[in-house]
């Protein structure tokens, strides 16, 4: 996972919730802290990261509200 991918992903509305989008954040600063040297330049910087990211979601919306574009309210079937 990183950056590049999760950019990508919230342009294309991969995402459902915030929930998913803070979990591959989550996920891209654990691969480098586990995958690189610890104390180096790579772990440093992802810590710095998660922590202005953390900040960051601090004034984030707490309540999640679906969206759905105007343009598919007519291609959804309620019927099962």
């Amino acid at each position: 996972m990183d950056l590049g991918t999760i950019r990508d992903r919230l342009k294309n509305k991969y995402y459902w919730s915030a929930s998913e989008c803070i979990r591959d954040f989550q996920r891209m600063i654990c691969n480098a802290i586990i995958y690189q040297e610890p104390g180096s330049q790579v772990v440093n910087e992802a810590h710095e990261l998660e922590a202005i990211f953390m900040v960051r979601l601090i004034d984030m919306p707490k309540a999640e509200e679906e969206r759905v574009p105007k343009s598919n309210l007519g291609n959804r079937n309620f019927s099962h």
